[in-house]
């Protein structure tokens, strides 16, 4: 609820994008052009998922990042591959969870 309320008030573009907290998290960061596709990572260094979009302008003091879950990746790449042919299978399967 806290992040549909920051993206409501945030950017209209932002603000017109459905939030889905199965698919992504919003971290309180500052993104800049070129950002998109990269890596995020927690404190630890462990690989979070993967930064998509980000406000321009910041809401209560804060700017915004979508980063699309790296469980969600994950997952919908493990679907994809149920239909994809063995070989591709067999060499991609390792890098999943």
């Amino acid at each position: 609820a806290a992040a549909r309320d920051l993206l409501a008030r945030s950017d209209p573009d932002e603000a017109a994008i459905a939030y889905d907290p199965k698919v992504e998290m919003i971290v309180a960061a500052r993104g800049v052009s070129g950002m998109s596709g990269g890596g995020v990572f927690d404190e630890t260094g462990r690989f979070v998922g993967v930064a998509v979009r980000a406000t321009t302008k910041p809401v209560d003091g804060k700017y915004l990042i979508r980063v699309v879950r790296a469980t969600h990746i994950a997952a919908k790449l493990s679907e994809a591959l149920k239909t994809a042919p063995l070989p591709l299978r067999t060499q991609i399967v390792k890098f999943l969870p």
